[in-house]
């Protein structure tokens, strides 16, 4: 059945000389692959440069349910991103979210609230004219409440360590090492309460900013099982250093 549908892009893989599997998230059916042929070829009508991280595509497709990997008829990249694949600080959040997205997004199914979620999280991230040094932090934890382990903000002069196991603020640091430290347990706190706005005016430091990242992905692989490690963790961190 030929359908139309928004879609965002999350990874890709050449296949054989010209040939393009890419897997998006769709609108209309959720996380999908997809085969392009002939993707490399100056002949083709639809080019690899249609996918890169988090491009937001406009798609005609050939969708059968029982197939794995369907056929893109047309593509269109609506709306054209304007700095996310040009500012170099900007690109490698795009190819983090990107990354954690190909391997927590597993449902093949209409999600109206996770798609909008993620479709107005790239254009913020497109139009931010302050620094994007933050974004990726809230993203994760706006992400979080999504997929249904938003950590409890119950942060106070007491509970003023955050539990990654239990998902939420304790009075007395565990004796397990998944724990913040009183100093990011504060700054966590203020960073679950903001939004993509605000998140520049957050007072982190470079270096509780990679420590702030690295816990929050601890916490994303504690509450994901199975989902790996997130390989571009460290080109942030050389970014953002």
């Amino acid at each position: 059945m030929l359908e139309k549908t928004r879609a965002i892009t999350l990874h890709g893989l050449k296949y054989g000389d010209t040939g393009l599997v890419v897997h998006l998230y769709t609108e209309a059916h959720g996380r999908q692959s997809y085969f392009v042929k002939g993707a490399f070829s100056k002949k083709s009508q639809i080019k690899s440069n249609l996918f890169f991280p988090l491009s937001l595509l406009e798609l005609e497709v050939y969708h059968k349910p029982s197939s794995q990997l369907n056929k893109i008829k047309e593509a269109v990249l609506t709306p054209q991103l304007l700095t996310i694949h040009s500012n170099p600080y900007k690109n490698a959040i795009a190819i983090f979210i990107s990354e954690v997205l190909y391997k927590v997004l597993r449902e093949e199914a209409a999600n109206d609230s996770m798609f909008n979620f993620l479709f107005n999280s790239v254009c913020m991230l497109d139009l931010h004219h302050d620094s994007p040094s933050n974004f990726h932090l809230v993203f994760m934890c706006l992400l979080a409440k999504q997929l249904g382990f938003f950590p409890t903000n119950n942060y106070s002069s007491v509970n003023k360590f955050f539990d990654l196991h239990e998902g939420f603020f304790v009075s007395q640091h565990p004796s397990h090492r998944q724990c913040m430290g009183a100093g990011m347990s504060e700054i966590f706190s203020e960073l679950l309460g903001t939004n993509y706005e605000n998140s520049a005016h957050l007072p982190i430091d470079r270096m509780m900013r990679a420590s702030m990242l690295d816990a929050i992905a601890t916490y994303f692989y504690l509450h994901m099982h199975g989902i790996g490690q997130f390989k571009s963790l460290q080109v942030l961190h050389d970014v953002f250093a």
